[in-house]
């Protein structure tokens, strides 16, 4: 897949270079980036200090996504997007890669169907490869177009390139964030995810992870609050939309709960307990809600 892929990403590439200087457009002034313009404390903090120039991390990239090495290529690509943060360059070295890496594996995904030749292998790794391309409204397009046509590897795919930041300082926030949750140092998470939202709102994976520790911790106007904004930025982020539902579902069984029991203690169908809507918790101590 990698080698029909970089075919089509070669086109696409002569394509964009092509148009833009048919556009009259062929680079954008020195100094200024798009990326720049709105960029963010992660971001910034991804800008390479290690001397990795911009060609370098794209060699990286094409060679990693060659050798079926997601990891590393995301670590290249990473790289690229934050030195578009600082050079005009770059940022137009990151457009042109991203489409034609993006046009290709599409295209790839595309001729599969009833009758394809492509092997479940090949399938797989294009959509792994489209996880890579984090912030690129297009690899997450062609993902979800490959799950409504029901390519299984495109969900996992789709959860994995929402992971996935662009900056290393937050994808790391991420990381250790969603270990402390796991640990249950729901205190220590918070502070964490409320760094990371800070650091990088453009993340709309940060928000719903913060929605999802509010919803364990019984916060559901505030888990709410963030599967909004997660939403806002990613409007079909199923991880949010489940969530939100899983918090409405909570909301309505204490509404029933205090209905039917008159606000005494209480416990639930769904073996957690439940937070008074008005404040503190329906069982006293109780439980956490687990998700």
């Amino acid at each position: 897949v990698a080698k029909e892929a970089a075919a089509a990403a070669a086109n696409a590439l002569r394509f964009v270079s092509n148009q833009r200087q048919a556009d009259g457009a062929a680079s954008p002034q020195p100094g200024r980036s798009a990326v720049a313009e709105g960029r963010t404390r992660a971001e910034t903090d991804a800008a390479p200090a290690d001397g990795l120039t911009p060609q370098r991390a794209v060699e990286i990239l094409q060679s990693s996504l060659a050798r079926r090495d997601f990891s590393r290529a995301y670590k290249a690509w990473s790289r690229l997007l934050g030195a578009a943060t600082s050079s005009a360059e770059a940022d137009l070295l990151r457009q042109q890669t991203a489409a034609g890496w993006v046009a290709g594996l599409s295209a790839v995904l595309e001729t599969h169907g009833p009758g394809s030749s492509l092997s479940s292998e090949k399938v797989a790794d294009a959509c792994q490869s489209l996880a890579v391309f984090a912030r690129i409204p297009e690899a997450e397009a062609a993902l979800l177009d490959a799950l409504r046509r029901e390519i299984a590897p495109a969900e996992a795919a789709l959860s994995e390139l929402w992971s996935r930041s662009g900056a290393k300082r937050a994808d790391g926030m991420l990381e250790r964030g969603t270990a402390q949750m796991a640990l249950g140092k729901h205190d220590l998470a918070l502070r964490t995810f409320d760094e990371l939202v800070e650091i990088a709102p453009y993340f709309a994976e940060g928000w719903n992870r913060r929605a999802a520790l509010k919803y364990a911790t019984g916060d559901y106007t505030g888990s709410l609050q963030d599967c909004g904004r997660a939403l806002e930025l990613c409007p079909s982020h199923f991880g949010a939309l489940s969530n939100a539902g899983l918090v409405h579902i909570a909301l309505w069984q204490a509404r029933q709960l205090r209905a039917g029991m008159g606000g005494k203690e209480a416990y639930s169908n769904f073996g957690v307990w439940t937070r008074d809507v008005t404040g503190g918790w329906a069982g006293g101590q109780g439980g956490e809600l687990g998700g």
